[in-house]
């Protein structure tokens, strides 16, 4: 029995010596050692061709549509983060008791963090309001429990009758009280033709 055991521990031990020799000797050309590919974490789930509307009392409130949407988790702080990203754009639509369209934006990138309640748009970002104004900018993060909207690069704002540039901006969550950092405006005067 003791030879056994004895024989059994000596192949143990061989089998350890060889996988480490073989652990050692996967190099490349330039004697770097080899190593595994990293671990692909899958999402919770994956859409395509989304378009949802949410309704109220029967009446169309709000309509959004993206072309992938994933729905995931990350750990922050030791929680769970559900977060959902649209990598190919969204559009948000909403509308008012009659029905009409009182606010866009588009982008070419969102993300919303559930536990953060911070939604991001990146790339292309346009924004419209009921009253016609037009935001256009890169970056843009919307704070909801603040009911802040900012973006800490450049800004076009089109209106009716004037463009304003800045290298930033700060907006309530109905886009109305304003702040453009470094602001400039363009403005068309039309000339009196007496």
């Amino acid at each position: 029995m003791l030879v056994h055991l004895k024989y059994q521990r000596n192949i143990v031990a061989l089998l350890l010596v060889v996988s480490t020799l073989f652990l050692f000797s996967c190099n490349d050309k330039d004697n770097k050692v080899e190593t595994l590919p990293e671990f692909q974490h899958m999402p919770i789930s994956t859409a395509n061709n989304i378009k949802l509307t949410f309704t109220d009392s029967a009446r169309v409130t709000l309509k959004f549509e993206a072309p992938v949407l994933i729905i995931d988790t990350k750990e922050v702080d030791g929680k769970n983060n559900n977060f959902k990203v649209c990598p190919e754009g969204f559009v948000v639509e909403r509308f008012n008791e009659e029905g009409v369209m009182v606010g866009r934006i588009s982008a070419d990138y969102g993300k919303e963090e559930e536990s953060l309640r911070q939604y991001e748009a990146r790339g292309n970002v346009i924004v419209l309001n009921e009253k016609g104004d037009t935001l256009k900018t890169e970056h843009l993060i919307y704070l909801q429990d603040k009911k802040k909207i900012y973006s800490d690069v450049f800004v076009k704002i089109i209106q009716k009758d004037r463009i304003i540039t800045g290298d930033r901006f700060e907006s309530d969550e109905n886009f109305e009280n304003r702040v453009l950092y470094n602001s400039k405006i363009q403005m068309d005067i039309e000339e009196d033709s007496k």
